[in-house]
């Protein structure tokens, strides 16, 4: 499977207009905490993108391994599912595969509310998503993560994570930017969506079976003037 042939059912030009687009005007909502309901659309066609708790994606507090430097934020790829088609004559149940597409945005505390960070822009990161219907008998996909650099598709080598390092010492939260590619074959159009970035699951990384920490990361110094982390909310 290449990008080139894969990354939409239209092309890939068309998919990199569309991120584009989002960066003029899709940014408007980040840092939002809006009270909408888990699984909402902002606009467009929307398919499933939080978990059974009604979270977003996983956000560990600390890096992966130890060889990320302190004060690291590691966004885990977000439960994003294609929209479902009700295909005729197909008594499985409805099924789709559809190109989706995710953008994690830093947000700081400024003493009254989290706002956008002044950290570098990080990429879109895509993938080729399938229905939320695991019974529908559709096969589930093994995909490749790809990331979007200056209008170009390349392939993840994070396994589709975002990673935000050397944090400053302060509280920190991260927004999710979500995206459903148009899928002109079903009769689908593009949605979007930004979710309040406390319902994102914030957890450690010294636990093999964390537990859900909602709010935010926040890291400081001990007495030693050596970096901490703890977990808000």
């Amino acid at each position: 499977m290449t990008i080139v042939s894969s990354i939409l059912k239209t092309s890939l030009a068309t998919g990199v207009a569309a991120v584009v687009a989002l960066g003029l005007f899709g940014g408007l909502a980040i840092g939002s905490t809006s009270a909408e309901a888990a699984d909402s659309c902002q606009w467009g066609t929307c398919g499933p993108h939080v978990d059974l708790r009604g979270m977003g994606p996983r956000v560990k507090c600390n890096g992966v391994g130890n060889t990320n430097p302190d004060n690291t934020m590691s966004v885990e790829a977000p439960d994003i599912r294609a929209v479902s088609v009700y295909r005729l004559g197909y008594a499985g149940g409805p099924m789709n595969v559809q190109w989706v597409a995710y953008h994690a945005t830093l947000l700081r505390y400024n003493g009254t509310s989290f706002v956008k960070a002044p950290y570098a822009e990080q990429p879109w990161v895509s993938w080729s998503a399938s229905s939320a219907n695991d019974n529908s008998g559709y096969p589930s996909l093994a995909h490749d993560y790809w990331e979007l650099h200056q209008n170009q598709w390349t392939l993840s080598t994070s396994g589709g994570r975002t990673f935000f390092t050397n944090l400053p010492v302060g509280a920190y939260r991260v927004s999710i930017e979500y995206y459903w590619f148009a899928d002109p074959e079903d009769g689908l159009g593009a949605g979007y969506d930004v979710l309040p970035s406390e319902l994102n699951d914030y957890v450690g990384m010294t636990s093999l079976y964390s537990d859900v920490h909602p709010g935010y990361c926040d890291y400081g110094n001990d007495p030693g003037g050596h970096p901490t982390w703890t977990f808000g909310g």
